[in-house]
């Protein structure tokens, strides 16, 4: 709203336009290098989180139907294709910045803010993720609890292989170049990875998984031929 000095002049802020051309999109089409593990929480973990919040009486664990685990640990669109998450592909490119140069504006303060990655359905904020198979269910031994008191449980979750995710990441030109953003790309994929299992992870178990590069034009024209998708090879 526009304040007034008493009477006199308008002397609101003046708004802050963008010229078109200080925001850029640069699509990749991105081939996984190691096989890619997902882990959504499911319906089952977030009531059992809401139910302890709310001091709801706790009901007897059902027992484990591992089928029902693997699907409810796939990341689903509004159309009901499986993805993972746009933000998280975002978090593995800024963390990616660790790995290269040393400009003072490839690091991780300001690409936070700088880079956007567009999600293939804006509901759910996916990417959606091609694949020739369909996931496979893993059996994973993992350790819950903390202490002494932790004990070994199974987890059933979807491995992709092989995979692919048609990515279009903006981001300002003045700041960055596109040789630069392939970069940070190339080194999230290199030596961070995504989801889970990933050789970046700061917390869980870190491993080789995840892994990815940019599709040269060879795979690339395999792949929309495959997909009937349109990608424009980064440069």
């Amino acid at each position: 709203m526009a304040r007034k000095n008493n009477g006199g002049p308008d002397i609101s802020p003046a708004p802050v336009i963008l010229r078109s051309e200080a925001v850029t999109s640069m699509p990749f089409l991105l081939v996984g290098t190691a096989p890619l593990i997902v882990n959504a929480w499911s319906a089952k973990a977030i009531n059992m989180i809401r139910d302890k919040q709310t001091k709801e009486a706790r009901t007897a664990r059902s027992a484990k139907n591992p089928e029902a685990d693997f699907e409810a640990a796939k990341y689903r669109s509004a159309s009901q294709w499986e993805g993972v998450p746009a933000h998280g592909l975002k978090g593995a490119f800024v963390e990616g910045s660790r790995f290269v140069g040393s400009s003072k504006d490839m690091n991780m303060t300001v690409l936070k803010a700088a880079l956007r990655v567009i999600a293939d359905c804006p509901v759910t904020n996916l990417l959606r993720i091609y694949s020739p198979e369909p996931a496979r269910m893993r059996e994973d031994k993992v350790r819950v609890g903390l202490g002494a008191a932790k004990t070994v449980d199974l987890r059933y979750r979807p491995e992709y292989w092989p995979w692919f995710l048609k990515v279009t990441v903006q981001f300002p030109t003045v700041m960055f170049s596109t040789d630069q953003i392939a970069d940070l790309v190339r080194a999230a994929g290199s030596f961070n990875g995504f989801c889970e299992w990933r050789p970046g992870s700061p917390v869980s178990r870190p491993g080789s998984f995840g892994t990815f590069g940019i599709a040269d034009e060879a795979i690339t024209r395999a792949f929309e031929a495959e997909y009937d998708v349109r990608v424009e090879v980064a440069a």
